[in-house]
């Protein structure tokens, strides 16, 4: 696991494509989560490497940190969440 954090600029929506193929071109099948802090932000990103780019999204996961929380909950504890 590898984790990058800042703050999110234009201007770096290049190099999260180069970081994401680099990451995907070892293996195509390999799991890859990017936690974002909003849901705009996480369509924006979806839409970008998806749809601009062309990158192929096997195993691939955009979630916000709310989604992410609710997922961590339901596996605890099944649907009693």
């Amino acid at each position: 696991m590898e984790v990058i954090l800042g703050p999110f600029h234009p201007h770096l929506e290049d190099a999260l494509v180069e970081e994401t193929f680099r990451y995907k071109e070892e293996d195509l099948l390999s799991p890859l989560l990017i936690l974002v802090p909003s849901n705009s932000l996480r369509r924006r990103i979806k839409v970008l490497l998806a749809e601009e780019r062309q990158l192929s999204l096997l195993n691939f996961h955009i979630l916000t940190f709310h989604q992410l929380s609710l997922r961590l909950l339901k596996e605890r504890y099944g649907a009693q969440v």
